[in-house]
């Protein structure tokens, strides 16, 4: 599980949390399923606007994340052109949270679709 803590000088930066956590696991399963699941923790930060570079950074809350990912295989693993289905959800949790002040992050967001490796 990779983190960070930061003690930054002097003062507190703009987008540098004192803290950051993450982690996640791969499960592969009944030989053509695979499941991600993923975390992630940012603690309270400062934050600027680019567009109001004078501006005085304001401070966003901690958050906490949870996403995952099932991916199913379509074709054998020797198979010249791999192809996939998959359906992922982030912020399973629907935490509210902000990237900067009034600009709120999407709550729970569900995705599938297929791919293709040749």
């Amino acid at each position: 599980m990779p983190g960070t803590h930061l003690r930054a000088t002097p003062g507190d930066p703009p987008y540098a949390p004192k803290v950051t956590l993450t982690g996640g696991v791969a499960y592969s399963f009944w030989d053509r399923f695979l499941l991600n699941v993923d975390a992630q923790y940012v603690a309270e930060r400062y934050v600027s606007n680019s567009r109001y570079p004078t501006a005085i950074p304001a401070k966003v809350s901690d958050y906490s994340l949870l996403n995952s990912k099932l991916t199913f295989r379509l074709t054998p693993k020797q198979a010249a052109v791999q192809s996939h289905l998959y359906l992922a959800g982030e912020n399973l949790t629907d935490k509210q949270y902000e990237y900067l002040p009034e600009y709120p992050a999407p709550g729970i967001t569900i995705m599938g679709g297929t791919t293709l490796a040749f």
